[in-house]
C-alpha cells in the first residue's frame, strides 16, 4: 500500500523437527461457535478439525449452483524457532478439493476450495442444507508448500491456524443507487467497470453508475463478479490474533489499547488480549483495516460491492436499509446476560421495522457482540441482515470501502493481500491499495434519530481521516470468489 494512498481457542504449541509433526495454536471467531482445533502440520500436509453452526447452502435458479451459501476462510501462519516473524503458509495446489486434500470425517459433505494464489482455503457445504451443528469434521487435510512459504527442511516451526466466517455474494447484475440517495440508480450488468452507463427503457445500465468517472482498469471490482464477504464485522478477538502475529514494531503501529468506548483490547508483556473477544472491534482506521486484510489474504470491498452485499439483485427500495425496507426502529435495544459472547437482545425488534438506528449494546450505544440480532427464528428484517445473510451492514459500527468517486480509489484492482506487511510501517504492501480513496458506509451507533439516513444502503456522502481511529468505526473485508 502506498503511503498516499472469537474468541480464541488456544492449544499447546509444540515444535519438533520439520519432517515430523508440528502442533499449532488456533485462533477462531465464535459468532456461530466456529471452532478450528487440533491443527497438525506434517512435511507435506496440514490436518485440522473444524465445526460451525447455522451454516447454509441453498440453490438459486440453477439446480446445484449453491447460489446462497456461507463458508469459512481458513489460513495458516508459521514461525521458525528463533524468529519473530509469522509467515503466511502457502498451500500446494489450487482448485476444488485439490489432489492430496480431503474433507476429513464427513468427506464429500464439504468442499475445500483453494484459490489460485494458495493463500488459504474456503470450506463450504457441498449440497443444499441448513441448520445447527451440521458442519463438524475432523482431520480435514490440505497439502502445503514449505518452499513457497519461505521455509526449508530441518527448521523447527510453530504453527497457528485462523478461521473467518464468510458469505457468498453471487455473480450477476444488480442495482446501485436507490433513486433517493447516493448514486444515480443504475443496473450494473457487466463486470467491465469502464463501460459507461446508457439509458434503456428509462433505466441506466452499464459497468459503473451513471455520471461516475471510469476507473483506470476494467478489473476494478464493480460487484458484478462473485465474491465472499465477511459475515460479521472484525471482532476484537480476531484483531488481537492479528496483532499477536505481527512483529513488535508492526503491532504497536496497528494497535489501539486505550480500553475506551467499549474497546477491550490491552497489552501486557508484548502480548495483546481482548476482555470481550466476540465484540465488534472499533477504533479501526482505514490503514488498520487494510493491514488486517493484507495479513489474512483478503481485500477491501468496493462501495459498489457494499451495495450488492446489502441489496443483492433486487430492485432498490427508496431509502432502504440493509434489511430491505425503508423503516427503522428508533428505540434503544436492551441486552440480557453477561457479555461473554452469549448475551442476547431481549426486546422485540421483529415488528416489520428492522433494527434500531443505534443498535445499542450494554449500557450505552457502543460496540456489541457481532451477529447479536441473528437469533434463532429471526428473519431478514428482525435480524437486520442483508439479502445474502450478512449482518450489521446498516448500523452497529460503520465501515469503509473503496470509493469510485476518488482518483486513487479508481486505481484499485481488487488485488488480495499476500499475508505480510511493511516491516517498519506495518502497512499493507499492495500497490493498488491507497490510504485515500475510501468512503464510509452503514454508519452506526453514533447516528442520532435525526441522522438515521446515514445507515441507508445507498448513502455515500461521509468520509473520515484514513489514519484516524474513532469509537464508531470498525471494519469488514472480502475476497474475490475463486
Amino acid at each position: 500500500m502506498r503511503r498516499e494512498r472469537v474468541r480464541e481457542r488456544v492449544k499447546a504449541s509444540v515444535t519438533v523437527l520439520f519432517a515430523a509433526l508440528i502442533l499449532g495454536t488456533t485462533m477462531v471467531s465464535q459468532a456461530n461457535n466456529l471452532q478450528l482445533a487440533n491443527t497438525v502440520m506434517e512435511q507435506t500436509v496440514i490436518k485440522f478439525d473444524i465445526s460451525w453452526e447455522n451454516s447454509w447452502r441453498l440453490d438459486g435458479v440453477s439446480e446445484g449452483d449453491g447460489y446462497f451459501h456461507d463458508a469459512v476462510w481458513v489460513f495458516f501462519k508459521a514461525r521458525a524457532e528463533g524468529e519473530e516473524e509469522w509467515r503466511h503458509v502457502k498451500l500446494a495446489k489450487a482448485g476444488v478439493n485439490p489432489e492430496g486434500s480431503n474433507g476429513g470425517s464427513i468427506g464429500n459433505n464439504i468442499e475445500l476450495v483453494v484459490p489460485e494464489d494458495c493463500m488459504g482455503l474456503f470450506i463450504r457445504r457441498s449440497a443444499e442444507g441448513s441448520g445447527s451443528g451440521t458442519i463438524d469434521s475432523s482431520k480435514v487435510t490440505v497439502p502445503w508448500s514449505y518452499k513457497a512459504s519461505g521455509f526449508s527442511m530441518g527448521q523447527k516451526l510453530y504453527l497457528r491456524s485462523y478461521a473467518i466466517e464468510m458469505v457468498y455474494v453471487a455473480e450477476g447484475p444488480f442495482w446501485v443507487g436507490d433513486g433517493l440517495t447516493g448514486f444515480t440508480r443504475t443496473l450494473i450488468n457487466t463486470n467491465d467497470a469502464t463501460t459507461a452507463a446508457v439509458k434503456v427503457d428509462n433505466e441506466w445500465q452499464g459497468g459503473r453508475p451513471s455520471g461516475q468517472t471510469a476507473p483506470e482498469n476494467a478489473e476494478w471490482p464493480n460487484g458484478y463478479n462473485a465474491f465472499y464477504c465477511m459475515k460479521y464485522l472484525i471482532t476484537q478477538g480476531q484483531y488481537v490474533d492479528f496483532l499477536n502475529s505481527l512483529t513488535s514494531v508492526q503491532a504497536v503501529l496497528r494497535a489501539y489499547v486505550g480500553k475506551a468506548g467499549r474497546c477491550t483490547i490491552g497489552v501486557s508483556g508484548g502480548v495483546y488480549s481482548a476482555d470481550v473477544p466476540d465484540r465488534a472491534c472499533n477504533y479501526l482506521s482505514w490503514v488498520d483495516t487494510l493491514a488486517y486484510a493484507a495479513w489474512a489474504g483478503l481485500r477491501p470491498l468496493s462501495e459498489l460491492e457494499y451495495e450488492k452485499a446489502c441489496r443483492g439483485p433486487l430492485y432498490p427500495v427508496p431509502g432502504e436499509y440493509a434489511w430491505g425496507t425503508d423503516t427503522i426502529v428508533t428505540n434503544l435495544l436492551l441486552l440480557n446476560g453477561v457479555e461473554d459472547g452469549t448475551e442476547i437482545v431481549t426486546n422485540d425488534v421483529s415488528i416489520g421495522a428492522g433494527i434500531t438506528y443505534g443498535n445499542s449494546g450494554g449500557m450505552n450505544n457502543l460496540a456489541k457482540r457481532v451477529g447479536i440480532f441473528a437469533r434463532p427464528g429471526a428473519d431478514r428484517i428482525s435480524s437486520g441482515s442483508s439479502y445474502w445473510g450478512i449482518t450489521d451492514l446498516s448500523g452497529h459500527l460503520c465501515e469503509r470501502s473503496v470509493s469510485i468517486s476518488d482518483a486513487d480509489g479508481r486505481k484499485y484492482l481488487g488485488s488480495h493481500g499476500q499475508g505480510a506487511l511493511d516491516p517498519i510501517e506495518g502497512i499493507a504492501l499492495n500497490s493498488d491499495w491507497y490510504e485515500t480513496g475510501r468512503t464510509q458506509r452503514g454508519l452506526g451507533w453514533h447516528s442520532s434519530h435525526s441522522s438515521i439516513t446515514l445507515l441507508r444502503v445507498s448513502y455515500r456522502n461521509t468520509e473520515a481521516n484514513a489514519g484516524g481511529r474513532v469509537s464508531s468505526i470498525g471494519g469488514r473485508v472480502a475476497r474475490s470468489a475463486p
